[in-house]
């Protein structure tokens, strides 16, 4: 349950005090591990989430934080919620581990910053909205070695597509497609 109200502030208008939004729904998770035999098991998991319009999504208008657009508030953003499905296998022999996983994250009313299509100045305008669903679909492996004496060296790889189902023409914004990360990590024993 998340509630947000705004208060008459100095140097804003009157329009903008008094806003109120309430949101509210229940989140869960099911999860469930199968030992297909010593060394590989089987993992599934089903989950509802929910996050609520933080204040600068539903509230702020001003320059963007790099300074080179400007944003318009949005308080009637609605929460988004999401249903996510994890399936995975997991090895584990001696020192060597290794995980698999496939994701599906479908997004209702996901939030969005897209163009208003008018300027302030020379700088774009831009305004957070509520799409009707939003898709990623990824696979996720990483993989762990210990060398012993406390030295190990970990590695994993993330492929990341997302999607908006009813307008796929859209590109939708993210912060990587794949990513790769790799570690050398030393703890004394």
């Amino acid at each position: 349950d998340v509630q947000a109200r705004t208060r008459a502030t100095a140097g804003l208008p009157d329009s903008v005090a008094g806003l109120e939004a309430n949101n509210s729904t229940t989140v869960y998770a099911v999860n469930g591990i199968y030992r297909l035999n010593d060394y590989v098991s089987a993992v599934a998991t089903y989950g509802r989430g929910f996050r609520a319009p933080n204040l600068i999504e539903r509230y702020f208008s001003g320059p963007s934080t790099d300074g080179t657009a400007i944003q318009v508030a949005n308080p009637g953003l609605d929460a988004e919620t999401s249903n996510n499905v994890d399936l995975g296998l997991r090895l584990h022999l001696n020192r060597f581990d290794a995980e698999w996983f496939y994701f599906r994250n479908s997004l209702r009313d996901g939030i969005l910053t897209r163009p208003t299509g008018r300027t302030v100045g020379r700088q774009a305008e831009f305004q957070n909205i509520n799409v009707e669903r939003l898709r990623t679909n990824g696979h996720e492996v990483s993989v762990g070695v210990d060398l012993g004496q406390g030295v190990s060296v970990t590695s994993n790889y993330t492929k990341l597509e997302t999607k908006n189902p009813d307008s796929p023409d859209i590109p939708v914004a993210g912060t990587y497609s794949s990513k790769l990360n790799a570690a050398l990590g030393y703890r004394p024993r």
